[in-house]
């Protein structure tokens, strides 16, 4: 007796299950991003994990250093464009006077990326503190503290490509990023210079 109730049941909740899909295919699509799984962007790295020591291979300790490989994941589908800056923020006063100085920038990477591997570059080269359109490898100097330098690799999702010509500076970059992140995320390096 029981049977034709759990069949009816069944049917029912099919026919639920298809109008509510219906329902949301045919919504507005401001409406329907509201359902999407919250994805974080995030950033890493198989060279160190995040507040590690950077191996030396990616430091000017390096016959010939390159910048560590990079894995991107949880991009925005909405995103157009990524943007990657690396910045010591431990630089001694008397050396920079803001304490930071910028190793790496690369802007209008194609928002498909999903990894940069050592010593590869993507979309266009920003300059770096010494006006260079490469990658600083890490280099604290040894005769100021602190002797271990923190080494920040900020990733930004962006809804657009920036209108900035190869060689723009980080102040710039930053500049013209404002009012188009969609998500950011970190990894953080350390390293101090080896013993000779």
């Amino acid at each position: 007796m029981k049977r034709p109730y759990i069949i009816i049941a069944f049917a029912v909740t099919c026919v639920l299950i298809l109008i509510g899909y219906a329902f949301l295919r045919n919504a507005p699509k401001e409406f329907r991003s509201s359902f999407k799984p919250n994805v974080q962007l995030e950033m890493a790295s198989l060279a160190f994990l995040n507040d590690t020591a950077i191996p030396v291979a990616y430091s000017c300790d390096a016959v010939a250093p390159v910048s560590p490989p990079l894995i991107f994941s949880g991009v925005p589908e909405d995103a157009v464009s990524l943007a990657l800056i690396m910045e010591d923020v431990d630089v001694p006063t008397t050396l920079d006077a803001d304490g930071i100085f910028e190793h790496w920038a690369l802007f209008n990477m194609p928002a498909s990326t999903t990894e940069l591997s050592a010593g590869a570059s993507l979309g266009l080269k920003g300059a770096n503190g010494k006006g260079a359109w490469t990658y600083a490898a890490p280099c604290p100097p040894t005769d100021s503290e602190p002797a271990e330098h923190r080494y920040f690799f900020r990733l930004f999702a962006l809804d657009s490509n920036l209108e900035l010509p190869a060689g723009a500076t980080v102040a710039q970059i930053r500049t013209a990023m404002d009012g188009h992140v969609l998500g950011t995320t970190e990894l953080v390096g350390r390293y101090q210079r080896q013993a000779r």
